[in-house]
């Protein structure tokens, strides 16, 4: 990031949609709507939405605050007696963002040091899963891979396993079914 460009952002005032983004789905109730609907069912079907918790810190440095506003969700596991969580990271994005996957990962990444650092990882000390979610509003398709590997040079084979590999889903509003839209908590607000 150049100079200029970094000051550029750091000048930025949160955006109304992004207000609005986080005023939403700081509720429970509200994220606990999206997340049903959307989480992939084989993730959903596990989950004891009735714990779910909306964090109360925000892993966005002092930098960067006025321009990016997350949401992490911890979610018990049905049927699981540990204190084991998945937690779901909710980013918004207004236009296609290439490098989203660096932004979810550095989020994730502090996520799981704040869970060590409070003392908070499970008996068996792994850290918890993490899902990332975008949702996103702007006006051209989601022109980008929703893979983090495929933002990362990889000159030849050998490298692979070597860069992080996760996806994320996006959840476009605007490719919503026009009754699915009418009924969807975004359309609601």
């Amino acid at each position: 990031m150049t100079q200029d460009n970094h000051h550029t952002q750091q000048g930025r005032q949160q955006s109304p949609h992004a207000e609005f983004f986080k005023n939403i789905f700081s509720r429970p109730d509200s994220s606990r709507a999206l997340l049903r609907q959307y989480l992939p069912e084989a993730i959903g079907k596990q989950l004891d939405f009735s714990g779910l918790r909306v964090g109360k810190d925000s892993f966005v440095d002092d930098n960067l605050k006025n321009h990016f506003a997350d949401v992490v969700v911890s979610i018990p596991l049905l049927e699981r007696h540990d204190t084991l969580h998945v937690y779901c990271l909710l980013e918004h994005k207004s236009a296609p963002d290439y490098l989203v996957g660096l932004q979810l990962l550095r989020y994730m990444a502090l996520q799981w040091q704040e869970l060590y650092k409070q003392k908070l990882l499970p008996e068996n000390g792994k850290l918890p899963p993490i899902v990332p979610l975008v949702l996103y509003h702007g006006p051209p398709k989601w022109p980008h891979s929703c893979r983090f590997q495929d933002v990362v040079a990889q000159p030849f084979a050998g490298l692979k396993g070597y860069i992080p590999d996760f996806a994320f889903d996006l959840l476009d509003v605007r490719e919503m079914a026009p009754a699915k839209r009418q009924d969807n908590l975004l359309a609601r607000y």
